[in-house]
């Protein structure tokens, strides 16, 4: 029998979707919407597959099971309850997994029904087979099927707090796009001819090819047999490189550009009968080289071992069934020889916890087998290669451990407590916590914590935090959201989710931004009542501003990110490791202004201008309009101000004397910013600038990476220019609060064609912005000398202004906001349609809507399969910080499931700064002083005392309280020695201390940076 739930149809949908098209792109899309997906086991991993599975978009996914939901299920599977004991789990999952995209059939079939009991052609409709927990016979079986008719085989299991992946994609699987990253594209800066042709960039720059890359040539000049064709490379240097092409006895003129070409890639696998005793193992924890190795012999012990005990994995913390996992692990590699020496202490850590369920790995696999899913049927990323093995094994209590402790006992908890032990489930129940963000990471987080019911105990609970309500293209990745919820705060729903997956979970929201104005809430004691902070933030000035208030209370935090397919970890505890402002992401390259007023040679420069020309005609001059007829001080304040307001009231006196009361009106508005921006602007650029023109040395001035304009006349039959004219007029009629009314081209037309254009007038004096040594003297355009009005003259204008305002007040004027998702306020068609009309006067390669959206609206491209997987290292982490382990037992983590890359390593330790010979301190410490309201040299006698430094200097925020300098000691800073502390500084009432910023010498008067400083008075 078979059961459905969702819709038969399938589109992109780029409000629910728009995130991960940024990440796989409409090829992928468009193979995933009409791909099957069958997967067998809905237990916690099987559950975290399927729901990143159906988030992605899939034609259909049917789920298969035969296990019926008891208790051990309730600590992983999040859409399993106590309300579903005894029901099939597949069964009971699949309502809630169809609730997660109306795009995605959500079937069951088969329930009850042993995969071995299945003829083998029931696999044959599916693109991608998953089996969970299956046992070995039959997963050879089905993996030989699969792979004889091109179907996607992957295995996968969660024993304790270890999980295994296998992957087999067939003889000849293509890979369309390896790693995901864009394209290089960068301009030639010269060609050496002859065999083979070596081309050089600019100086300066890199290519940041790799040899065997393929690239394709254009606007070549004197070398024109390069253009068009697509070449493998070799690399010679970071800034050159050759391709096997004769061209000796031809010359390189000027000009081109490179562009890198996608290559498809055939990958082989081995199938799983091969693969068992010669595996491809992936790396997965840098600090436990061999443990890769030493799993795969584990597991496929405990497949024998399942095996001769009827299916049946050991007993928990059973020392006789780890002996006997531990002889068939070092029979399997005598034959096999994987590991050099097997130790005994590992396999029966996996032994004790295989019926285990560790909810944090389930979580991470979860996000690295869905992905594995969608490259298997999209071809884009490169596919695991074949096994990985992740694990927690830190989190285990020793091996001596009273098993007691250790067992199930028939609660909510029993597959963590198997793992981790009572102790640690403890730890997790009355925990105090705090997470800043309910956004993608913020909902997978909160999953976990409610699956291991962190603050679930007496005097626990998690706080959580996050100021922005709920859009359609949030539903993509944040899974604790539903239709239902959008324009719903995040943090108030994000809460009530997940009391329905742990009643017992203690949780409050709140709509608060974390910011210096919210101290008063959060404050210092609130923090110092945490046990930890969790960041599920999404920019860097909120990350730091966290990591500052951790570090200032001495509370642990960890720090995790995701960028498309890569995702990373930070763990930060207090006295033990470097915070997250100890290091920096190296900065961005600034492109100069004059490249994006001027000179622009790519697509990101056009889109930039677009942008500023948005902001500075519907928001800055929409705000200076509405400003002058609502603020009845205006005019006095702008005749005080004098001639600085000169530009702003030309500007106000032309917009209200030109207001459209309609849309023929508005249509004309834009129809005359099209003549300028097009027309205008390009012809005063190639007057000051001629094509012919050369610098100083004797070389043209449009050169790369310079690339001359052609001026852009209207054309009404070109479908860029009317959509541009339709959505600037679209948007005046918004600023201006004119009804919108329907535009057809025709229409459009017909009154563009009847605008009176102002007649073109080159003014000399024009200066055009270019970096300062591109242009010889003689080319700078002279500056402007008399563009200001005289006395008189300015009156005139203030008088005309004062009448159109009074002509004009009680007019509702609208500035505008740059919004990306609301398709129908044209505002993203605007930064489109300008884009690629200054595109095409510079001959740049158009943009599509969907790149210029991400790009103008600054969009982090996201998947919620690097999401589940890092909120997984994070849960992960958050174990061993409760358990408060030494430095060597957490990961900092990267990875990149495109490739797929995981990089776990030990965190950098706190670096310590040395004060004096003995004295050293790291960014976690700090001096209070609690001498109660002493005068200021008392204060500055306690460090002369205790450390013999001498204070030179005390600043409470910006205020400067105390300076000396020696041998010219100020008056004023010398009077306040002998005030009291209370008079100096600045405190909020009941604030019982404050935080200074103290600078000291030492003896030999040499200037020491000393720790934060806190007084209490």
């Amino acid at each position: 029998m078979t059961t459905e739930s969702g819709s038969s149809a399938m589109q992109i949908d780029d409000a629910l979707y728009n995130r991960q098209r940024y990440v796989l792109g409409d090829n992928a899309m468009k193979k995933m919407s009409v791909s099957d997906v069958f997967i067998s086991g809905l237990s916690g991993l099987g559950v975290e597959i399927a729901k990143n599975v159906a988030l992605a978009g899939v034609r259909s996914i049917t789920l298969h099971d035969t296990v019926l939901t008891s208790l051990h299920d309730l600590s992983t599977q999040f859409f399993l309850s106590e309300k579903t004991l005894g029901q099939n789990r597949a069964a009971a999952s699949v309502h809630q997994l169809a609730e997660l995209n109306p795009y995605v059939k959500m079937l069951t079939d088969r329930l009850g029904e042993p995969l071995d009991t299945l003829p083998l052609s029931y696999f044959e409709k599916y693109t991608v087979v998953v089996l969970l927990d299956c046992p070995l016979a039959t997963q050879l079986k089905i993996d030989a099927h699969c792979r004889a008719h091109g179907i996607g085989f992957i295995s996968t299991s969660v024993r304790g707090v270890v999980s295994q992946c296998f992957v087999d994609l067939g003889t000849s699987f293509a890979v369309n796009d390896k790693d995901g990253e864009m394209c290089k594209e960068f301009f030639v800066g010269s060609i050496t001819p002859g065999n083979p042709t070596v081309v050089t960039c600019l100086p300066y720059e890199r290519h940041d090819l790799e040899t065997g890359d393929l690239v394709q040539f254009k606007e070549i000049v004197g070398l024109t047999k390069l253009n068009s064709e697509v070449h493998r490379i070799t690399v010679i240097n970071p800034n050159s490189f050759s391709i096997p092409v004769d061209t000796t006895g031809l010359t390189y003129t000027s000009g081109g550009m490179v562009t890198q070409v996608k290559d498809t890639v055939m990958v082989s696998f081995s199938d799983l009968a091969t693969s068992m005793d010669n595996p491809r193992l992936t790396m997965f924890d840098t600090a436990k080289f061999d443990a890769p190795a030493i799993f795969h012999v584990a597991f496929m012990a405990l497949e024998q071992f399942a095996a001769a005990h009827g299916g049946q994995l050991p007993r928990p913390w059973n020392r006789d069934d780890a002996t006997e996992v531990m002889t068939l692990a070092t029979a399997f590699n005598s034959r096999t020889h994987l590991v050099p020496t097997l130790p005994e202490n590992m396999i029966s850590q996996v032994s004790f916890t295989a019926i285990g369920q560790f909810q944090p790995i389930t979580a991470f696999m979860g996000g690295v087998v869905a992905q594995e899913v969608i490259k298997a049927v999209t071809g884009k990323f490169t596919p695991l290669n074949q096994w990985l093995y992740a694990d927690f094994l830190e989190v285990l209590p020793p091996l001596d451990t009273d098993p007691s402790l250790c067992v199930p006992i028939n609660n909510f908890y029993d597959a963590q407590r198997v793992c981790i032990g009572q102790k640690s489930i403890d730890l997790l129940l009355h925990s105090k916590s705090f997470m800043v963000g309910a956004g993608a990471i913020g909902c997978e987080m909160l999953k976990n914590m409610a699956m291991m019911g962190m603050g679930a105990g007496d005097g626990g609970h998690v706080t959580i935090t996050d100021p922005d309500l709920i859009e359609k293209s949030n539903l993509n990745r944040q899974f604790l959201f539903r239709p239902g919820d959008i324009q719903k705060p995040k943090s108030t729903c994000a809460a009530l989710s997940v009391k329905k997956m742990n009643p017992a979970l203690h949780v409050a929201s709140a709509l608060d931004k974390m910011e210096p104005a919210s101290e008063n809430k959060y404050s210092d004691t609130f923090f110092q009542s945490l046990d930890v902070v969790i960041n599920a933030l999404d920019n860097v000035a909120a990350r730091l501003y966290m990591d500052s208030r951790c570090v200032a209370n001495e509370r642990p935090l960890l720090e995790s990110g995701t960028l498309g397919s890569k995702g990373h970890v930070q763990v930060i505890v207090p006295h033990l490791t470097e915070s997250y402002a100890s290091q920096h992401d190296p900065a961005e390259k600034d492109v100069p202004l004059c490249t994006i007023h001027s000179f622009p040679n790519n697509m990101d420069h056009c889109i930039q201008w677009a942008r500023d020309k948005f902001e500075k005609l519907f928001v800055t001059s929409a705000k200076d309009i509405k400003n002058a007829l609502e603020d009845p001080l205006f005019l006095e304040k702008t005749r005080n101000a004098g001639l600085a307001q000169y530009a702003i009231v030309k500007r106000i006196s032309k917009a209200l004397s030109h207001k459209p009361t309609c849309m023929e009106h508005c249509i004309a508005m834009a129809r005359i910013k099209f003549q300028s921006f097009f027309f205008n602007i390009v012809k005063h650029l190639l007057a000051a600038f001629p094509l012919d023109m050369k610098l100083k040395d004797g070389t043209l001035f449009w050169t790369n990476p310079k690339r001359p304009p052609t001026p852009i006349a209207f054309d009404p039959t070109n479908p860029t220019h009317i959509t541009y004219i339709r959505s600037a007029a679209h948007i005046y009629a918004n600023v201006f609060n004119v009804t919108v009314t329907p535009m057809p081209d025709d229409f459009i037309a017909q009154v563009s064609a009847s605008v009176a254009l102002p007649e073109f007038r080159y003014k000399s004096g024009k200066k055009i912005v270019t970096e300062k040594d591109d242009s010889p003297s003689a080319a700078t355009p002279a500056p402007e000398t008399s563009s200001l009005p005289n006395e008189q003259e300015w009156e005139v204008m203030l008088t005309q202004l004062s009448t159109a305002i009074t002509a004009n007040r009680g007019s509702v004027i609208n500035p505008q906001t740059f919004e990306k998702d609301v398709d129908e306020n044209g505002h993203v068609d605007f930064i489109w349609a300008v884009a690629n009309v200054r595109a095409q006067s510079y001959n740049i390669a158009p943009s599509d809507r969907i790149t210029t959206k991400r790009i103008a609206g600054k969009i982090v491209p996201a998947i919620a399969t690097t999401t589940a997987a890092v909120s997984g290292l994070v849960m992960g982490e958050i174990v061993k910080v409760l358990n408060r382990m030494p430095l060597g037992a957490y990961r900092n983590a990267f990875m990149n499931l495109a490739i797929p890359c995981f990089a776990l390593s030990e965190p950098g330790e706190a670096k310590k700064t040395k004060i004096t010979g003995t004295l050293s301190t790291t960014i976690w410490d700090s001096w209070a002083v609690k001498k109660g309201d002493i005068t200021l040299k008392e204060f500055c006698d306690h460090f002369k005392e205790k450390f013999k430094l001498t204070v030179t200097g005390v600043v409470q925020k910006a205020r400067m309280i105390y300076v000396y300098m020696p041998g010219a000691p100020l008056p004023m800073y010398q009077r306040r020695l002998t005030q009291k502390m209370s008079a100096l500084l600045q405190r909020e009432p009941n604030q019982g201390y404050v935080d200074l910023v103290v600078t000291f010498a030492d003896e030999n008067n040499a200037d020491v940076n000393g720790p934060a400083v806190r007084f209490h008075f």
